[in-house]
């Protein structure tokens, strides 16, 4: 996305270390503590915050510029004057941070929050040690309403290093809030994220560089879910049909090994959405699930 192509108002100042991507959208009720948690962070090191209101229609622009006029040097405003939607805004911050020149990218939506005031700290001292690493995460809690659940992980990945596949294995099972990652040299968020229906696991996919993956093993953030959720109100034969359409405009962007787990999960999709569609007609649902494989030949 080229930064021409979008009306946005910004100072610049010189690289942190860490450039903290965030994006708001009415987000008023949430926005405090999360610039809040950032703030309150206790390092050696330079860090800037760097937040894009995507034309927000309630209070939350006025109250990032009231921070932004309290701490000019530690907040960065893209404020968009028309509404870009959640994967084009989120891609543009994305290109902003890796272009400020900073060597660490730390992740927190603006109705997420962060618990640990190391938390930067821990992760930056993480990626300096661990060469073969190019994103590390950390434990999460789910706030639901005013409920705090441990965010689960499958085993042994809360210790163990892994790569990419294992987020195709087993679906993304990282929260977006907790992560850190490296700057690469060249690095671009490309466009095609936008098409993805699950943008946060392509991106994962860039931003790995095929290097690994590793969680530290502390609770550092919070991942709010709102009200019902948006998945709660889906009926299981859209969310199947979104999966295929995520695990199909991924499969050519993946190496051999994510293409073969990829190829399971397609099939499992398919099958599940003809169960789902024909759940008593025998031979409709063989003869639908055949024509479906048909049509999906390339992605198996």
């Amino acid at each position: 996305m080229k930064s021409q192509d979008l009306d946005w108002k910004t100072e610049t100042n010189k690289s942190p270390l860490v450039a903290i991507w965030m994006v708001t959208y009415n987000h008023e009720a949430y926005v405090v503590e999360a610039i809040d948690s950032v703030l309150m962070q206790q390092t050696h090191f330079d860090f800037k915050l760097y937040i894009g209101d995507d034309c927000s229609k309630d209070n939350t622009r006025k109250i990032i510029q009231e921070y932004k006029e309290k701490y000019p040097h530690k907040i960065e405003l893209l404020l968009h004057e028309k509404n870009l939607g959640a994967s084009p805004n989120g891609i543009f911050m994305y290109q902003h941070c890796i272009q400020t020149g900073a060597k660490y990218i730390a992740l927190c939506e603006g109705d997420d929050y962060w618990t640990d005031p190391l938390k930067l700290q821990k992760q930056v001292d993480f990626l300096e040690v661990h060469k073969d690493c190019n994103v590390c995460f950390t434990r999460a809690t789910m706030l639901k309403g005013s409920v705090l659940t441990l965010h689960e992980i499958p085993k042994p990945f809360s210790s163990v290093p892994f790569f990419y596949e294992e987020l195709l294995r087993y679906y993304n099972f990282i929260t977006t809030a907790s992560v850190m990652f490296k700057n690469q040299k060249n690095l671009v968020i490309p466009e095609w994220i936008t098409s993805l229906p699950f943008g946060d696991l392509g991106v994962y996919k860039v931003i790995s560089q095929d290097k690994k993956i590793a969680c530290i093993d502390e609770v550092m953030s919070v991942y709010r879910i709102h009200g019902e959720g948006i998945w709660s109100k889906v009926k299981p034969i859209e969310a199947e049909k979104k999966y295929l359409d995520f695990y199909k405009n991924m499969y050519v962007h993946l190496n051999k090994n994510e293409q073969s787990i990829v190829s399971q999960k397609i099939k499992k999709s398919l099958s599940n959405v003809s169960n789902y569609k024909y759940p008593s007609q025998k031979i409709a649902r063989k003869l639908h699930l055949y024509f479906n494989l048909i049509k999906s030949f390339r992605y198996l």
